[in-house]
């Protein structure tokens, strides 16, 4: 039996070591590198939010360059992957608002705000891009889940007082002071109940067939956002 030295044994490791090392490089999945650089440019997007002296304004600035490259994602996952890892609520509220804006066939001149986000449950139509044939209840499907959303966006900009500066906001959290509501908050339940039936019915007319098991749940959790946010 032929007995190797030190140094040959560690040669021998070290080149059989390195085509494992290889293989390991090419069974990683390509999507870690994506998501990894996804994660980077949320961070980038929320601090370019959060320099400016008025977020407000900044964030509109942003979402102006964003709203075109978003209408042209021709894939759901990856508008969502775009708009879920978001850490700034109120860039992906201007987007969200932008996108529902431009679905709308008469825009509303109305503020930011629950009345807005009610008249878009009526008024907004799917206008996104699919790369491949989809049916008509899935493109509701995902309006509704944006819509909900961009109400839990909302909720989030006004309660944290994330339109004003970051000096603004420690000032205001310091003083515990109440979140500022707009008069287009003041919504109604009746009025949510309306809004929802009216939207029903569109589905009924839109779909002409009984509504799919997740088209009824994600109205049902809109109107329970839309009763929880009006109550608090």
């Amino acid at each position: 039996m032929t007995c190797l030295s030190a140094e040959t044994g560690a040669e021998c490791s070290s080149s059989a070591a390195q085509p494992a090392s290889t293989d390991q490089a090419q069974l990683t999945p390509p999507t870690s590198f994506a998501q990894k650089a996804m994660l980077l440019l949320q961070r980038m997007l929320s601090f370019a939010v959060e320099v400016d002296r008025s977020p407000n304004c900044s964030s509109c600035k942003i979402a102006d360059l964003l709203f075109p490259f978003l209408l042209n994602i021709p894939v759901r996952s990856q508008r969502e992957a775009l708009l879920n890892t978001m850490e700034s609520n109120l860039l992906r509220c201007k987007l969200l608002e932008m996108m529902f804006q431009h679905s709308c066939k008469v825009p509303t001149n109305l503020p930011l705000s629950l009345s807005k986000i009610l008249y878009f449950l009526g008024h907004s139509s799917v206008l996104l891009q699919y790369q491949d044939e989809v049916a008509t209840w899935q493109k509701w499907d995902e309006l509704l889940q944006y819509l909900s959303l961009l109400l839990l966006s909302y909720q989030k900009v006004v309660a944290e007082h994330l339109r004003s500066s970051l000096i603004e906001r420690v000032d205001l959290i310091i003083k515990k002071a109440k979140p500022k509501l707009q008069d287009d908050d003041n919504i109604s339940q009746l009025d949510i109940h309306l809004e929802i039936k009216d939207f029903l019915g569109r589905m009924q007319q839109i779909l002409e067939e009984p509504f799919p098991v997740q088209i009824k749940e994600k109205v049902c959790m809109l109107k329970k956002l839309f009763l929880i946010v009006t109550a608090t």
